[in-house]
Formats: structure tokens, C-alpha cells, sequence
């Protein structure tokens, strides 16, 4: 540890030891001079020639940025109006698209009301053709009603009269049962 601050103070003298020797050498040789050196005539017009130059150059790059700028504007409002164009186009093929799907329904309704219309009328037709067939069968049936009705009669008094026979045959074949028979026969 010691011969490591040894080291380190023996290079601090050294760097103080040589700092002391340039400022002993700038004091015997005088001050630098506070002048600017003046520049010779080539120089200056290689000077003039190069700042012109950079100026013309600064110019042309501001002038690009401008264009480039004003390029950009005009391009994203150009972008703008091709956008737009292209959503009024999709907006009127949108509508000519409703357009035609409306009319396409209302020719659908149209024609469903006439088929239901000529359904009806068929309907209708064949209703009356079918009133007609019953008118004319009524009218067959009441030409032929006195017959019929004296066959009906006829049929009645045969039925009511075999009817009686039974009955005849049931009461001479069983004696009547009344209420009082059935409750007595229960009873036993």
C-alpha cells in the first residue's frame, strides 16, 4: 500500500515539475500574440467562394424541404379526395344496391298479391260451381221430394210398427218390470 502512494506522489511531482518547466518557457519566450492573424487575398476569396457556395446549398435544401412540405400537403390532400371519391362511390353503389333490392321486393309482394289474388278468384270459381251443383241437386231433390217424402213416411210407419210388435211380443212373453220389482229383488 505505501509503495503504491509512493508511486502515485512520485508521478504528481513529475506532472508539477513539467507544468513549471511550460510556464518558465512561455515566460522566456513572451505571451503568444492577441491579434487575429490576418488572412492572405487567396484565402479570403477561397473563404468567400466556399460560405457562397454553403449559403446557395442552404438555400436549395430549404427550398426542397418547402416543396417536399407543400409536395406532402398536396399529396395527403389528393390521398383526401380519392378517399372521399371512393367512399361516395361505395356509398352510391350502396344505395343503387338498396334500390334495387326494394324494387325486387316490391315485385315480389306484387306478385304474391296476384297469385294470391287468382288463388282467390279460383277459389271463388270453384265455390260457385260448387253452390251451382248443390242448387241443382236441391232442385232435383225438391222435384223428386213429394216421392222421397212418401217413401220416408212409408219407411217410418214400417219401423214404428215393428217397433210395436216387439214391444207386443216382450209384454206377453215377460211380465213388466217396475221400479218396485227391482228394489224387491234386491232386497232378497
Amino acid at each position: 500500500m505505501r509503495q503504491n502512494n509512493r508511486m502515485v506522489h512520485r508521478i504528481r511531482t513529475t506532472g508539477n515539475v513539467l507544468r513549471s518547466l511550460s510556464n518558465l518557457m512561455w515566460t522566456v519566450k513572451g505571451a503568444p500574440p492577441q491579434e487575429i492573424p490576418s488572412v492572405g487575398d487567396e484565402d479570403q476569396a477561397y473563404e468567400d467562394r466556399i460560405s457562397k457556395q454553403r449559403e446557395r446549398m442552404m438555400k436549395a435544401y430549404e427550398s426542397l424541404a418547402r416543396l417536399r412540405m407543400a409536395d406532402a400537403r398536396t399529396t395527403s390532400a389528393i390521398d383526401y379526395q380519392e378517399s372521399r371519391r371512393r367512399n361516395e362511390e361505395k356509398q352510391t353503389n350502396a344505395l343503387i344496391q338498396y334500390q334495387q333490392n326494394r324494387e325486387n321486393n316490391e315485385n315480389r309482394k306484387t306478385d304474391a298479391e296476384i297469385d294470391n289474388i287468382h288463388s282467390r278468384s279460383n277459389l271463388a270459381n270453384s265455390q260457385a260451381a260448387l253452390v251451382d251443383q248443390q242448387t241443382e241437386g236441391r232442385r232435383q231433390e225438391n222435384a223428386n221430394l213429394p216421392a222421397r217424402q212418401e217413401q220416408e213416411s212409408e219407411i217410418r210407419r214400417a219401423r214404428a210398427q215393428q217397433a210395436w210388435a216387439a214391444a207386443h211380443r216382450q209384454q206377453t212373453i215377460k211380465p213388466r218390470t217396475t221400479l218396485r220389482t227391482v228394489r224387491r229383488r234386491r232386497r232378497r
